[in-house]
């Protein structure tokens, strides 16, 4: 975790990072927030957020959030220019996870693409017309974290004991991802292979992570989250 937080403070300090990222998020969604939009979501959210359906779908997290600051209170514009801010750290998060993956082989500018090109994608950006973008970049976030954890299991020289709790770490982290929306078991599963591939392609033979050893932890993780997910399920 203090690996992590190094990484990113470096990436805030960077100028042309911030600078970069920052006309991307305006040029992606300054329209969007200045000419504010009614949503399905927006006319029903008091069913999912004060009746309490969203927490029996499994989407707890916003739920939780909204009872201990009242944030659907406050003006739209506030709320999403709040939200964007955590998309610009979720997207940073994910930046810092492909640097430590592969390193010193490409540019700093091809990290800046990747960080800008996360934010302005499509597939993503329609999402900030939803009630509070469906928790949606607050979850890519915590699912950065449950992979960078699960990735702590495969460093060499720590015990088979501190290689468990950091996968059932990146089970926490994983279980607050799909808090916040279920489809990010699948960004979590594509990230783990993507890692891999990256990790075959650009280490020594010696340094090579076993296939097996990947799949007992990233197992070990999605268990623990889904055990965690239905037992929290059933409580609310």
């Amino acid at each position: 975790m203090v690996l992590i937080w190094q990484e990113t403070k470096k990436l805030f300090q960077s100028k042309k990072y911030i600078l970069c990222m920052l006309v991307t998020l305006f040029a992606a969604f300054g329209s969007l927030l200045i000419r504010p939009t009614i949503g399905i979501d927006d006319t029903a959210w008091k069913v999912y957020f004060i009746d309490g359906v969203a927490p029996v779908m499994g989407r707890w997290v916003l739920y939780v959030l909204n009872k201990i600051i009242p944030i659907a209170e406050y003006n739209p514009f506030i709320v999403e220019l709040l939200f964007l801010f955590f998309f610009f750290v979720s997207a940073t998060l994910w930046v810092v996870l492909l640097k430590r993956m592969i390193g010193e082989h490409v540019s700093e500018w091809a990290y800046v693409f990747f960080g800008c090109a996360f934010l302005a994608a499509p597939i993503t950006s329609e999402l900030v017309t939803y009630y509070l973008a469906n928790g949606i970049f607050i979850g890519f976030g915590f699912t950065a974290l449950a992979v960078w954890y699960l990735w702590d299991a495969f460093e060499q020289g720590i015990t088979k004991g501190k290689k468990v709790q950091k996968a059932i770490g990146s089970g926490l982290w994983l279980w607050l991802a799909l808090g916040c929306y279920e489809s990010f078991i699948i960004v979590y599963m594509v990230a783990i292979c993507v890692c891999y591939c990256f990790d075959r392609g650009l280490k020594g033979k010696e340094e090579k992570i076993p296939v097996p050893q990947v799949l007992i932890h990233t197992l070990l993780a999605g268990v623990f989250c889904i055990v965690l997910r239905s037992v929290w399920t059933k409580i609310s």
